[in-house]
């Protein structure tokens, strides 16, 4: 399967930016962990898009919430399933929570573990390396 970088302009496939990151030695494991939290924090929800963009109303959104809380079903697949949205409004409001969900790599320097310019140098990194086909080995921090 390959990434459509296309599918939202700040586009970053986060498991590659860490890798780079660790691999640089610019940030810990812990670093990480805190970064992707805080990313996953500020991501928004399926259900107020669905909203905002009139894709569904309140009544449809708690309906679906109620059924989330029954089956563990994630929004979008409840969502489906109750014929409020179809594969494409899914994936089209999936695509915008990507769109609107900040980088990683923003992420971590917000947090002071990465300036700007070591951001832009391991996208840089890892935009050539996938552009490449390269293995997500070649990422691993050399041994001495």
């Amino acid at each position: 399967m390959s990434f459509d970088t296309t599918l939202c302009e700040h586009w970053e496939e986060p498991l590659e930016i860490a890798l780079a990151v660790l691999a640089s030695g610019l940030a810990t494991v812990e670093d990480l962990q805190a970064a992707a939290c805080a990313r996953r924090q500020a991501r928004p929800v399926i259900g107020q898009l669905a909203m905002k963009t009139r894709r569904l109303s309140i009544a449809q959104v708690f309906r679906i919430l109620g059924e989330q809380a029954i089956t563990g079903e994630r929004f979008g697949e409840a969502a489906l399933r109750l014929g409020d949205l179809d594969t494409k409004q899914l994936y089209e409001l999936l695509r915008l929570q990507a769109d609107l969900t900040p980088p990683l790599s923003e992420v971590l320097v917000g947090q002071g573990v990465l300036t700007e310019q070591d951001a832009k140098a391991l996208k840089y990194q890892v935009a050539e390396r996938l552009r490449n086909g390269q293995s997500r080995n070649s990422m691993q921090p050399q041994q001495n």
